[in-house]
């Protein structure tokens, strides 16, 4: 089946040609090309030794001539091994010249862009009338990198010529003899660059030892191009530029996944608690244990101490009250302080309850939150963190994970970089993506799945996930347009790294160590998380039997763990009664998912806060093709180029 990449052939193509180099052409016109010879001789070694000899004619005074010559040839390339199957890729090769010599005249030869720029001619001398130049220099074009066939893809008349040409005779002959096959696929094309037919009507002669011929009165940037198929192995020892750079950072980039997915694996068993636990720790709010049990704060910790106060006599919950004939308004939650917080409630839970009761107020609106409230929300986090001060550190360190992680992109991005055919940073922009995309995708999978927000179904989880998603594809989209562009590396290793990256993006993660204070906590803690989330219908009832309030009092720490949808799910068949705290009309009961809606529509777009911790918060700021598969002519081939005057 044919390969189609043509979104990202093209956009490829288009970006080469407006990005290649130029040469700055000085004083055109003021003479006339009257005779144009090129003598060439293909080696086996995938070089061709060049001798051009170039009549002109100046109706001008000038300093002399330059010859111009492209260093990169691009072509697309059939690299199908089958015969009754095609797949096509553009192939690009950084050619080189060396030995470059003028008969008779000084010279200067220099690289400007993409380009070699022969100036021949004096500074102090200028030149009119009749004048021949003879140059000769080894054209050295690399190994094809397709190690089932080899091909002759070589210019002798470049498109940069901006005179006309009066007549036009070339021979190439080839040291090593062509096959009958090589001899049948032959083509000359000529004409505008581009063309894929002989217009200029060059009239040729081509044995296996080479081809002779000639044109008249070639017009201003026309190109004479040659090509032909040939067997595998016809060309021996060519230069190619060394895959030693992408095969390094290949073999890197799996070691830092795998070493990653590895200590990952270990650190969650170590990690596994699958003991029950059917109370929290003693003396523990549940803001406090949410953020303990994760080892960081979070938005959903400080509106989990709402039903925690609730639970206490502390707040009233007024449900919402639907649209009436007289009503025509959706009434918002109301929250009631029903009496104070005591003097030894922690700093956090003072400025919530502030944060929500300002100046005396009995009662409060949650869809009209008091000015202010984001302010109070960031002390409170803060507060919340500093509950965990010296000895009780929460402990977790997250240096390991970024560490490596960072270690995967970068490696990943030279990788990527490097890989390209023509230069060894020829595909950087490409690995600058690929890196930055994959650092995206990681920060989203992490959020995913470790944002506990009010339920189980993780508020906002789903997105991050949706991000994490369309991340891998842009890096999936990053890698195959690289792949059908050519590279250094064949392109089972190419998606080979993506998907080593992808999956320590996705699965790599918990490299961390507790404190001993969370340490001694923690196990309780995930013991009773672990009950939250599987609790067996005959436990609950056996609770309910002794505590009536059972439900409602674990509520906030199901909340706070990201667990209350699981919580509901539960007791759903066997919860019997309101809570006594919360007040609403008779067919719009207490539920979580109420509770969810209420919260997301309330205080999540009213504070327009991110459910992270003040600490993460400031941390975040920091982050931030051809008909037949052969040839046309053009300067895309080896050779080519043109002439000017200066």
């Amino acid at each position: 089946m044919k390969i189609r990449r043509t979104a990202g052939l093209f956009l490829f193509l288009l970006c080469f040609l407006l990005l290649a180099g130029s040469v700055s052409k000085a004083d055109e016109g003021g003479y006339t090309i009257t005779d144009y010879d090129v003598k060439a001789i293909l080696h086996p070694d995938n070089t061709i030794d060049v001798t051009e000899r170039i009549g002109v004619l100046f109706t001008e005074e000038r300093h002399g001539i330059y010859r111009n010559i492209p260093l990169e040839m691009t072509v697309v390339r059939d690299f199908s091994r089958k015969q009754d199957k095609s797949e096509e890729k553009i192939f690009r090769y950084g050619n080189k010249i060396r030995d470059i010599q003028v008969k008779g005249d000084e010279f200067t030869a220099s690289r400007q862009g993409e380009e070699e720029v022969i100036r021949i001619g004096s500074d102090e001398r200028m030149v009119s009338g009749e004048k021949t130049y003879v140059l000769t220099y080894t054209y050295v074009m690399p190994d094809d990198r397709i190690p089932y066939s080899d091909f002759l893809y070589y210019s002798l008349l470049g498109s940069e010529t901006d005179e006309p040409i009066n007549r036009f005779t070339f021979r190439l002959m080839f040291e090593k003899p062509l096959t009958d096959a090589s001899l049948e696929a032959f083509r000359i094309y000529s004409g505008d660059p581009g063309e894929k037919k002989n217009t200029l009507k060059v009239s040729y002669e081509i044995n296996e030892y080479g081809v002779s011929g000639q044109a008249e009165n070639i017009g201003a940037n026309q190109v004479v191009t040659v090509f032909t198929n040939l067997p595998r192995g016809y060309f021996k020892n060519a230069f190619r530029l060394s895959a030693a750079f992408p095969e390094t950072m290949f073999g890197l980039t799996t070691f830092f996944a795998l070493l990653y997915l590895v200590l990952s694996l270990i650190f969650r068993n170590k990690a596994r608690f699958r003991r029950v636990a059917y109370e929290p720790p003693e003396g523990m709010d549940s803001a406090k244990a949410g953020a303990l049990y994760r080892g960081s704060v979070r938005f959903t910790d400080l509106l989990s101490l709402i039903p925690y106060w609730a639970q206490q006599g502390y707040v009233e919950i007024h449900g919402r009250k639907k649209k009436t004939k007289t009503k025509k308004e959706t009434e918002g939650v109301r929250l009631v302080k029903k009496k104070e917080l005591p003097e030894t409630a922690p700093a956090y839970e003072k400025t919530m309850f502030e944060a929500l009761f300002r100046d005396g107020a009995e009662e409060v609106d949650t869809g009209r939150l008091p000015a202010g409230f984001e302010k109070y929300l960031r002390k409170a986090l803060k507060e919340l963190e500093e509950a965990f001060p010296d000895e009780k550190d929460l402990g977790l360190r997250k240096f390991l994970d970024w560490t490596f992680m960072l270690l995967v992109c970068t490696t990943f991005g030279l990788f990527i970089g490097g890989s390209g055919a023509v230069a060894l940073g020829d595909h950087m922009i490409f690995g600058v993506f690929g890196a930055a995309g994959l650092f995206m995708a990681w920060r989203n999978r992490q959020k995913a799945k470790g944002e506990e927000a009010f339920s189980d179904g993780e508020a906002g989880g789903f997105l991050r996930w949706v991000i994490f998603l369309f991340w891998s594809f842009c890096i999936l989209i990053d890698v195959w347009i690289c792949t059908g562009v050519d590279c250094l590396v064949s392109d089972p290793y190419m998606y080979a790294a993506f998907f080593f990256a992808l999956a320590a993006a996705l699965f790599g993660g918990s490299l961390f160590h507790f404190s001993a204070y969370r340490s001694a906590l923690w196990k309780e803690l995930s013991a009773f998380r672990n009950f939250i989330r599987k609790g067996e219908k005959g436990t609950l009832e056996r609770f309910l039997g002794f505590d009536p309030d059972y439900y409602y009092r674990i509520f906030p720490y199901a909340v706070a763990l990201g667990l209350a949808s699981c919580w509901e799910k539960n007791f759903r068949s066997i919860r019997n009664r309101q809570p006594f705290w919360y007040q609403v009309d008779e067919d719009d009961p207490f539920s979580a998912r109420y509770m969810e809606r209420w919260i997301s529509e309330d205080f999540y777009s009213r504070c327009q806060i991110d459910n992270k911790s003040a600490a993460a918060e400031r941390i975040d700021s920091l982050m931030g093709g051809s008909d037949d598969g052969s040839g046309s002519s053009t300067d895309s081939a080896g050779g080519g180029g043109g002439v000017g005057s200066w």
